[in-house]
């Protein structure tokens, strides 16, 4: 369990630090990852989110990479199960893509979901979580 968890109480989104997924990860040059749908509608949030991280690394010494890709463009790098782009290592997902059925307009995007769900990156929601919180399952 990471030690060093900064909570925003506007949005309850935790935000481990770089130096915290670093330790998990053995490898300074991991990133973070955002999953999102190309027209992102919530694009402050994620943003923030990107800022409060950055600068938390940056008090603790630490450039943090953060990038930020849709499904369709996760299924296009390759193996996504430890590095992207065969050189950055993904340490941790935020997946914001994936809620809904058209967001998965090929079977390119169904891979790239199996493949991030069964990396070793720290996932955030995971596929258990996302499917627990859909329409029909809370009916």
């Amino acid at each position: 369990m990471p030690t060093k968890i900064s909570i925003n109480p506007t949005t309850g989104v935790h935000m481990p630090t770089k130096i915290e997924y670093e330790k998990l990860f053995g490898d300074p040059k991991a990133v973070l990852l955002f999953l999102d749908t190309p027209n992102i509608t919530h694009f402050e949030q994620l943003q923030f989110i990107q800022f409060e991280v950055e600068k938390l690394g940056k008090q603790q010494g630490n450039f943090v990479k953060v990038l930020v890709l849709s499904l369709t463009e996760a299924s296009k790098s390759g193996d996504f199960s430890l590095y992207l782009d065969g050189t950055k290592r993904v340490a941790l997902v935020h997946i914001a893509d994936g809620n809904v059925p058209h967001e998965y307009p090929t079977e390119h995007e169904w891979t790239a979901r199996t493949t991030i769900e069964r990396s070793n990156a720290i996932l955030s929601p995971n596929i258990r979580f996302h499917l627990s919180s859909t329409k029909k399952i809370q009916q």
